[in-house]
């Protein structure tokens, strides 16, 4: 079995189940044990626990941390008052006595999950906020010494730039300080939160100040695992093509071959999955490095679908992927999504994906380099489109179909669909598939079964009118 690979973060399900339990009387240790416990018979391997975005959840020396928030009552010259938002930490915390991630590291141990520190590297939420709870001292320090990336970069503006020394020599000590706290089996470099770290792109310098920066977070996992009495792995969270990453700094070959980093995710950010990532030609590079296929809870700004995840994570496992990397597909435990409940038990291994209904839409690369189209293939001219689109394998016993949408209504004829050079029949008139954009025109074709690839298919479509956009396309595959 592959597995999966879990990053929880700081607040969606943290808060209100912290918030529970602070208001409980007699409170036990074991009673944090189902936050971690809900996993224990998942395909869930590795558990990242997020314990930083612009402050520390966990108290920390070295950075501001949410005590810090729950004591201030000024703010950037304004009154403010986060009592009742952090109130659970500051009770659990100095009341109690209580660290929930250093019971929740310890119990994923207990049930056989691997325990990991996840940092979000350059987190910039609430870039319009004049105050808000994430913040500490550091965000306004560094206005006012220019340690940011500036106003050009829109809402990205309140990055840190990583070529200041002072922002590196931070960083490095809030991820000492919680390395020797918590004893865990890795640290995750969370750099999708953000991956733009430069006043600037293609520079060799930033390159190399970066891969610097990684080399020293080794040093400390290194020490750490002295301590520790076992190894300590980094992951790193990537855009999803080699080249731009080096592009923004990120020089993953450096990386691999100096030893710095362990296992590499690659990922969409946000908005969106990202179809057609290259993880081939990931493997393909870093042959001996584990690569993660990243899926998010968002679709084209819509909740994926269990289906989606499923299709998504047939793909890349079937492109190579070591393991299938969730992001905010995690639970409240008394509060379970199906969907994330579902996903966490099948779309770990291909075995388990037999079977399964997968949509694989035509998706897109969310975010890219500044100046970069990305991957975007969709909307497009459907007078003579054609695309390679990796679906995963074809199980036995499955049919496939293809909903596409267009801009407009179409009558039989005006678009004639192919799939790897064999014509697809027009079935019907399709509602709004659930991740699709509102507002289209949706039809569905049957696809014969012996036309099919192994893993990849080549959609074509055909049109009368070239003035006919196509603006929507999945396969879909299920059991007859």
């Amino acid at each position: 079995m592959q597995g999966i690979f879990l990053n929880i973060d700081i607040n969606t399900v943290v808060f209100p189940f912290l918030k529970r339990l602070a208001a409980q009387k007699g409170l036990r240790r074991e009673d944090f044990f189902p936050f971690v416990d809900q996993y224990k018979d998942t395909q869930v391997t590795d558990i990242a626990f997020n314990v930083f975005c612009q402050i520390s959840m966990t108290p920390s020396a070295a950075w501001s941390d949410a005590l810090a928030s729950y004591d201030r009552r000024e703010e950037n010259g304004k009154a403010v008052d986060y009592r009742d938002i952090l109130g659970q930490h500051a009770r659990l915390y100095r009341e109690l006595g209580f660290d929930p991630y250093e019971i929740w590291f310890s119990r994923c141990r207990q049930v056989g999950i691997s325990p990991w520190l996840s940092i979000r590297m350059n987190d910039c939420h609430c870039p319009d906020e004049d105050a808000v709870w994430i913040r500490g001292r550091e965000f306004y320090e560094a206005d006012r010494r220019g340690e940011k990336i500036g106003a050009a970069y829109g809402y990205y503006r309140h990055c840190y730039n990583y070529a200041v020394p002072q922002v590196r020599k931070r960083m490095l000590a809030y991820i000492e300080e919680q390395l020797f706290r918590y004893d865990v089996d890795g640290l995750e470099l969370d750099f999708s939160r953000e991956w733009f770290c430069f006043d600037g792109q293609d520079n060799p310098t930033y390159t190399q100040i970066m891969t610097d920066f990684v080399g020293k977070v080794r040093l400390l996992t290194d020490r750490a695992a002295a301590k520790w009495g076992h190894g300590v792995y980094v992951l790193i969270r990537l855009m999803r093509d080699i080249a731009q990453n080096k592009t923004l700094g990120f020089d993953a070959e450096a990386m691999v071959k100096g030893h710095l980093v362990d296992i590499i995710s690659v990922s969409s950010r946000w908005a969106s999955n990202d179809s057609d990532m290259p993880i081939s030609s990931w493997k393909t590079h870093f042959p001996d490095t584990p690569i993660y296929a990243g899926i998010t809870d968002l679709t084209n700004l819509k909740p994926t679908t269990y289906e989606t995840t499923a299709g998504l994570a047939a793909a890349y496992l079937a492109d190579g992927a070591d393991k299938v990397y969730l992001y905010n597909y995690f639970n409240d435990p008394l509060f379970p999504s199906p969907v994330f409940f579902k996903a966490q038990r099948t779309c770990g291994d291909l075995e388990t994906l037999e079977g399964e209904g997968r949509r694989i839409p035509v998706l897109y690369q969310d975010v890219a380099p500044f100046g970069q189209t990305g991957y975007h293939p969709l909307p497009a001219s459907a007078k003579d489109f054609s695309l390679s689109v990796l679906t995963g394998p074809l199980f036995l016993g499955e049919a496939a179909t293809v909903t596409v949408g267009f801009d407009r209504e179409i009558e039989e004829g005006d678009a004639i669909l192919f799939v790897n050079g064999t014509e697809a029949m027009l079935s019907e008139k399709a509602d709004t598939p659930p991740e699709a954009p509102e507002g289209k025109h949706y039809y569905t074709y049957k696809v014969a079964a012996d036309a099919l690839g192994e893993t990849r298919q080549t959609l074509a479509v055909k049109a009368r009118d070239g003035g006919l956009t196509l603006c929507y396309a999945e396969f879909f595959f299920q059991s007859t």
